[in-house]
């Protein structure tokens, strides 16, 4: 939705199902060495300029040892060789990745069909919100809905284009009924520039929407699904560019998948096609005739 008009959404969402029966969700903020630092200097009782002086030599992250990426890097000089900073640095070891408080989810909202108080702890945020005090992995499996209710900037600029379009050209501009086939948004994207378009603007995205050259919109689709991990990490996005570039032949590893994977030429990109691909293989199995005595 545009994010002009998210909290519109939330207030309808409060309105609907009540304000006892939902709530924002909770992420927890876990400790980094450069926070660490300074709630520990604090709590020992370091003078605030002293706290200042002594964080800002900290690495923001760091993998084990605080000393040790230090070193690593010229502008951070520590103090470690004498006390109080040596016991600090050691009790900040120990905090790494500790939770620090409760924050809240960039869109995460649970809804129940009864109380939350009477299935999860709540508290109320720094600006007024009641958010849970579980995340969304708790959540889930308590069996609750969590719905994400995020804003895109992108959908916002576009709002904003239409309306100043209308304003200075008298006649309204219907966003819902742009062509879906224009050669002049296809060339762009198959030349990989789309900078500032929402979910194909990273690099790598640009990379594969030339290796691609979509001709229509469910090529881009498809492209998306192609970055995720699930198909890069696999190995199906670079099968599907080999087929795709004809270097490679189109093999279904059973007849009943065709229809399921014609789209992505046999290779498994979206989940639905996993599941649609279980479903007809255990279908054919039942198919199969058997003799007596088979297992």
């Amino acid at each position: 939705m545009s994010w002009c008009r998210r909290d519109e959404v939330l207030e309808y969402i409060y309105r609907r199902f009540g304000h006892d029966r939902v709530a924002m969700i909770c992420t927890y903020a876990t400790m980094k060495p450069r926070m660490a630092v300074r709630d520990v200097s604090k709590a020992l009782g370091l003078p605030p300029e002293e706290v200042d002086e002594f964080a800002s030599n900290v690495p923001r992250w760091c993998k084990g040892s605080i000393e040790e990426a230090a070193a690593g890097i010229p502008s951070c000089d520590l103090p470690s060789n004498r006390e109080p900073y040596r016991s600090i640095l050691e009790l900040c070891e120990m905090l790494d990745g500790f939770p620090r408080h409760l924050s809240v989810h960039a869109g995460g909202v649970v809804i129940a069909d009864r109380p939350l108080t009477e299935m999860v702890p709540l508290e109320r945020a720094t600006k007024g919100l009641i958010i849970s005090q579980f995340d969304m992995g708790p959540i889930e499996k308590l069996g609750l809905v969590k719905m994400d209710i995020l804003g895109q900037k992108g959908l916002s600029v576009i709002v904003d284009t239409a309306k100043w379009a209308a304003a200075d050209n008298g006649s309204s501009m219907d966003t819902d009924h742009l062509p879906r086939d224009d050669a002049d948004t296809f060339r762009l994207l198959r030349e990989g520039q789309t900078l500032g378009v929402f979910q194909i603007e990273s690099p790598g995205m640009r990379s594969l929407l030339k290796a691609m050259k979509p001709r229509n919109i469910e090529d881009v689709t498809l492209s998306i699904a192609l970055i995720r991990p699930g198909a890069s990490g696999s190995g199906m996005k670079e099968l599907f560019l080999l087929r795709r570039a004809g270097l490679e032949p189109v093999v279904y590893l059973h007849p009943d998948l065709e229809p399921i994977l014609s789209e992505s030429l046999g290779a498994f990109v979206y989940q639905e096609q996993v599941m649609k691909a279980a479903v007809a293989l255990a279908a054919s199995l039942r198919r199969r005739p058997t003799t007596c005595g088979a297992r």
